[in-house]
């Protein structure tokens, strides 16, 4: 029987345990090797007929654990397990599942930007059996809404591991991409650890009305505070006046 993407959650980590980087599609042929699929149930497709049920499964599972801080991404298609997923397992020999995960802070930000309730140990079955009687376009929103929470989480996971002049360039880019500067043009002028401007954006072709930018990078539980809105203020005047 092709198991539940919360069943597949601990022995995921199991298969990583030992420290090894591993591509997700070999993770998905472990899986299967451990769960007995018949060659049946290996090559069962979605609804959709676009995936694999189980190869669906296992990609939910490692989403779910990554945004938990359980496992890591070291390159695409690849995982590996961090000290919290070291930590989890030793701490739950038997089982780990969404109630685990819930745990997490990281974990309980996608979830509500998933805007899906993650059900509490005594509701995982009940959940499931929702899930079940649920239409196929209460699903597929469902799909579509965790999808992009997940894809906006290793986003900002990504953007927070940057270097900071990387950052920097990010999101002047990003401006760019949102139109500043398109009848004058978007420079990244900062440099690592450089106090002042990151970046100049001239609104038109002569450079006269210009947008001095500085990137800062906050934590996605920290909120910014008056005295550094004030200090970076500060030192744009410094720059411009």
């Amino acid at each position: 029987m092709i198991p539940d993407f919360q069943s597949l959650m601990r022995p995921l980590l199991e298969a990583v345990s030992d420290g090894s980087v591993r591509r997700t599609r070999d993770l998905v042929t472990a899986m299967s090797d451990r769960f007995g699929l018949t060659d049946e149930e290996r090559e069962a497709l979605l609804p959709s007929g676009r995936q694999r049920r189980m190869d669906n499964r296992v990609t939910w599972a490692i989403s779910h654990l990554f945004q938990a801080g359980l496992l890591e991404r070291p390159a695409r298609g690849h995982i590996a397990i961090s000290d919290t997923g070291r930590q989890v397992l030793a701490a739950h020999p038997e089982r780990v599942d969404m109630a685990v995960l819930q745990r997490f802070p990281s974990y309980r930000d996608f979830r509500s930007r998933s805007s899906v309730r993650s059900p509490a140990a005594d509701d995982v079955i009940e959940a499931e059996i929702v899930v079940d009687a649920a239409s196929p376009q209460d699903l597929l929103s469902q799909a579509v809404t965790e999808n992009r929470a997940a894809l906006e989480g290793e986003l900002l996971k990504r953007a927070l591991s940057l270097s900071p002049t990387d950052f920097e360039r990010l999101v002047v880019r990003l401006l760019e991409r949102m139109g500043y500067g398109r009848s004058g043009g978007v420079e990244h002028s900062g440099r690592s650890g450089d106090a002042g401007i990151d970046g100049i954006i001239s609104q038109d072709p002569l450079g006269l009305d210009r947008i001095y930018l500085q990137a800062k990078r906050y934590a996605p539980d920290q909120s910014v505070q008056r005295p550094a809105i004030q200090g970076i203020r500060g030192r744009l005047d410094g720059r411009t006046g």
